[in-house]
């Protein structure tokens, strides 16, 4: 990407000095000072900055946490769980849903063994995770992580049926980010202990953990919080209890600009292109297909309602349109739709390389 000049700086050494050292190390010393003083170096050491701070939260801190109790077994459940799990906390995970669970330790083993070597310490982590059906395990729970559908009614229901069985002291969080702590705590009997920790898919390559407080919470229980994340080897940014908190804030109206665009003619593989130009991973359409559409779709309108305004509408005709205007056979391809952990008929973008020609990724 443009934004990164040091790459283009190097060849350009190589190119101009290749054949003379003393040349290139002469040349080199100029170049390196100019990059240094530049933008892309100066953004370079704020996020290293950044980072230092948020590695700083619940620093020196006794989380007192042992045994975690996952509740939700889908995506975030089961890699929240798998996770904790390889970071030496002991972990229950519960969902009515047996194939889930399944699915999900068979996934957590999946992740034990690319990430530790064979042997006692690979065995110890799939020691640690427990199936739980009944959701046992909560009641002995040092911490409580619920990570169902984002249906405020469901998780009231939950935490209904949970808090009593749940040991003093005992922390309850929430993984999501569009729902109002404070309506989500209405009626909870100790709503003190009450967090979020929403963590972002996929939780083993992410780093970033975003910990909210509503107006209720207790101090020590948001520290014990903030020091816990840290203790998964993870980046805890404290932040306010607005809805989308920080990353969906910013991440949701991108997506749906994007998704404007595409209901306004625009080609899907050219605004990707673009983005990626600029320097993001991925497009916004094809993020907007990993994190799976529904989910969108029902975050921009928990958002748009906390905002007072409504979630632009995209047409449905539109998308399929356009996503098939160039790649006829686009449209058997399946794409994500997270919350059903399964694939959904839908055209997915046609990646092009710089050089114009495309092909299906």
């Amino acid at each position: 990407p443009e934004h990164y000049p040091a790459p283009r700086a190097l060849i350009h050494l190589w190119e101009e000095h290749g054949g003379d050292r003393d040349a290139m190390l002469k040349a080199e010393r100029a170049s390196f000072t100019e990059l240094l003083v530049g933008d892309t170096a100066q953004a370079l050491f704020r996020v290293f900055d950044l980072r230092g701070r948020l590695r700083q939260y619940g620093k020196g801190t006794d989380h007192g946490i042992a045994h975690v109790h996952v509740i939700g077994a889908g995506t975030m459940g089961g890699e929240i769980a798998a996770w904790c799990a390889l970071r030496g906390f002991r972990v229950t995970f519960s969902d009515p849903d047996m194939n889930a669970l399944g699915k999900a330790y068979g996934a957590a083993c999946k992740l034990y063994d690319k990430e530790i070597p064979a042997g006692p310490e690979r065995l110890a982590a799939r020691d640690r995770l427990t199936w739980d059906p009944r959701g046992h395990g909560a009641a002995r729970a040092d911490l409580v992580i619920e990570a169902a559908p984002e249906k405020a009614g469901l998780k009231r229901e939950i935490y209904a049926d949970l808090e009593p069985r749940m040991k003093d002291g005992a922390i309850l969080a929430t993984n999501t980010s569009s729902l109002p702590l404070k309506e989500l705590a209405e009626n909870l009997e100790r709503p003190q202990n009450f967090v979020a920790l929403h963590f972002f898919n996929p939780v083993s390559k992410m780093p970033l953990v975003e910990v909210a407080r509503h107006d209720a919470t207790g101090e020590d229980p948001f520290t014990r919080a903030l020091a816990f994340t840290s203790a998964l080897g993870k980046l805890p940014a404290a932040v306010a209890a607005a809805p989308g908190f920080l990353v969906n804030r910013v991440l949701m109206p991108y997506l749906l600009e994007a998704l404007a665009l595409v209901d306004e003619g625009v080609a899907k593989e050219t605004i990707d292109e673009a983005a990626e130009a600029f320097g993001m991973p991925m497009g916004p359409i094809e993020l907007a297909d990993q994190v799976g559409l529904d989910i969108c779709l029902e975050v921009a309108r928990a958002l748009g309602k906390a905002a007072g305004e409504d979630a632009p509408e995209i047409s449905p005709r539109r998308w399929r349109r356009a996503s098939s205007a160039e790649s006829p056979a686009a449209a058997s391809t399946p794409t994500r739709t997270a919350s059903r952990g399964r694939s959904a008929p839908r055209a997915r973008p046609t990646r092009r390389s710089r050089t114009g020609s495309s092909c299906p990724c």
